[in-house]
């Protein structure tokens, strides 16, 4: 097995098997390092805090010969429009902006998984999902903190290197995690190692990585995670060294190619910043709006010309053989219509390639009825789909982890029973056409589910409450009423007896 001459090592064993293996899993480390699919992931992350390949642009002229060389006196605007944002965050909070629901038909079982499964792990599903849309996949690794309790660890897509059993990418053989840990006081930026850990079923191996070679850690294997307790014969207290039976790393794929989003619209995000950028630089070149022709100038410098035509805004000129100065010009207009025409059509591009959605589109306008609302969703709907399914598969994986964790500390079986994840949408819709279609097709709605959908109550059981407590109080009210104008009527009667 791979990495057994890791543990050989340590009584003076080596095995040449292990030592092709580890060769071989370095050149797939060197490769996987550069290869499209990680350079993807890292770009979309970097477009998303905003660093874009606009920001190393410059100004070019044609020199001479016809080559092209960058000018520093010219406008050099950098304008960053970032569309791929508003669209990952779009589409992730249209999935996992709302909590996911958990539910079951055992209700004590179902509180034992919502208490390890709680808040914080639901802000870390939101997260792996905003991975996910941006580089296609994301990873969570689950293992134990200090008090014993399930810890999930959210990894980055461009972190790990994933060694699959399968073509479908179902299964893991291994993973690589890489990452950059900066040396103990560190005087560069420089300064860092690259650190290795490679998960295998039987726990985790550490490496340094040095000039392309896997150098073992002083402690260089650990296990998931130990128990402790007793050796059997002497009563002495023992670590038990325990794994589980997958290795504990999930993928949680956006989608089953594990496309980054930033490859399907880099090209129009590029273009997008590109004409607005040269745009400005245009509204920026004051002079360079009107071309100057010169007759008998009394100069030979032109640099002297632009100068004294900024700073005085006069051009002397001269006779010479007859002949008049003259200043004459060539305007260039920059027409701004052609440049929102592009930018519309460059933001329109992008909300279609993100398959995402535009609550600023005109078709939808001011009276949008529901069919309108579901059309501007459609595209992000069906995404959302597979994005959901995707997601469905990898926390059915998380629950046995949490299966096995509930049934080794508190001997509660869950296996066989059926637990939903339901991913609450964040979708607009018109509340009163759809309650209108409802009670129009005779469906009756419960009061509660009435409340829950009105947006200022919290508590849809304490204004239930209330509710019932007014109602009581109105019908104590009326009965007062009516038992004093019984009294008063039976005291007439008495009188005219």
């Amino acid at each position: 097995m791979i990495f057994d001459f890791i543990k050989s090592a340590i009584v003076g064993k080596t095995e040449t098997q292990s030592t092709k293996e580890m060769r071989w899993l370095e050149t797939k480390i060197s490769f996987w390092l550069t290869c499209p699919q990680r350079i993807a992931q890292i770009a979309a992350i970097q477009y998303y805090r905003g660093f874009h390949d606009i920001l190393s642009k410059t100004r070019e002229i044609v020199g001479k010969d016809g080559v092209l060389e960058v000018v520093d006196n010219l406008p050099n605007n950098i304008i960053v429009d970032n569309q791929y944002k508003k669209m990952v965050d779009l589409k992730k909070n249209y999935l996992f902006g709302k909590p996911l629901s958990i539910t079951g038909k055992d209700t004590s079982k179902i509180e034992k998984v919502q208490n390890i499964l709680n808040k914080r792990f639901q802000r870390t599903i939101g997260k792996q999902g905003l991975q996910a849309i941006q580089a296609g996949i994301s990873w969570l690794y689950i293992t134990y903190d200090d008090n014993g309790n399930l810890k999930f660890v959210s990894l980055s897509a461009s972190e790990i290197m994933p060694i699959w059993k399968d073509s479908e990418h179902t299964e893991l053989q291994m993973a690589v995690h890489f990452y950059l840990q900066e040396r103990e006081y560190a005087t560069s930026v420089i300064d860092y190692d690259e650190k290795v850990e490679v998960f295998k079923p039987d726990g985790i191996y550490y490496f340094v990585r040095k000039a392309g070679s896997l150098i073992p850690e002083t402690i260089p294997f650990r296990p998931y995670f130990t128990m402790e307790s007793e050796d059997p014969e002497t009563k002495a207290p023992a670590t038990i060294e325990m794994k589980w039976n997958k290795i504990p790393l999930i993928a949680f794929k956006s989608n089953s190619s594990e496309i980054a989003l930033i490859e399907c619209c880099k090209s129009l995000q590029d273009a997008l910043n590109e004409i607005l950028s040269t745009f400005k630089d245009n509204l920026d070149e004051d002079v360079r709006k009107t071309i100057l022709i010169l007759d008998n100038y009394d100069g030979t410098d032109l640099g002297e010309f632009r100068k004294n035509l900024a700073q005085y805004g006069a051009i002397k000129v001269r006779s010479a053989d007859g002949a008049k100065g003259d200043v004459r010009k060539l305007s260039i207009e920059v027409d701004a219509t052609n440049y929102e025409l592009v930018v519309k059509l460059l933001k329109k591009a992008i909300v279609d390639n993100c398959k995402g959605y535009d609550v600023k589109d005109d078709s939808v306008g001011g009276n949008a009825n529901q069919m309108h609302i579901s059309a501007m969703f459609n595209d992000c709907d069906i995404d959302a789909n597979e994005n959901e399914t995707e997601f469905q598969a990898s926390l059915e994986s998380v629950m046995y982890f949490v299966s096995a964790h509930l049934s080794n500390s508190e001997q509660i079986n869950i296996d066989e029973e059926p637990i939903q994840f339901i991913f609450n949408r964040d979708l607009l819709m018109s509340e009163t056409e759809i309650l209108d279609s409802l009670v129009s097709a005779g469906v009756k709605i419960s009061q509660k589910t009435l409340l829950s959908q009105v947006p200022f109550i919290d508590d849809v059981d304490q204004e239930m409450k209330q509710v019932k407590e007014d109602e009581k109080g109105e019908l104590d009210k009326y009965g007062d009423q009516f038992t004093n104008s019984a009294q008063g009527q039976n005291q007439d009667d008495n009188m005219k007896a």
